[in-house]
């Protein structure tokens, strides 16, 4: 459930950013479909869909590294 209290360019960026990849991104467009499969409505897709980028960028950061698409989307279970 998304948060009434929130920062809203925060949450509008990374909504904008979610549907960005999800057009452009192989790997991000799996995921939106495979939560969209699982029952997600598209704005709940996109929630998660932008969750699993900040914790990209997150451990991007942290860690001093470099974007590896093969580390950040792991094969969907079907």
């Amino acid at each position: 459930m998304m948060r009434r209290a929130c920062n809203r360019r925060l949450a509008d960026a990374c909504r904008g950013w979610a549907i960005a990849a999800s057009q452009r991104d192989q790997h991000a467009r799996a995921f939106y479909q495979h939560r969209r499969d699982a029952g997600d409505g598209h704005e709940a897709a996109l929630r998660r869909l932008a969750g699993k980028l900040l914790g990209q960028l997150h451990h991007c950061l942290t860690h001093r590294c470099f974007y590896d698409p093969a580390l950040a989307w792991p094969v969907l279970d079907e």
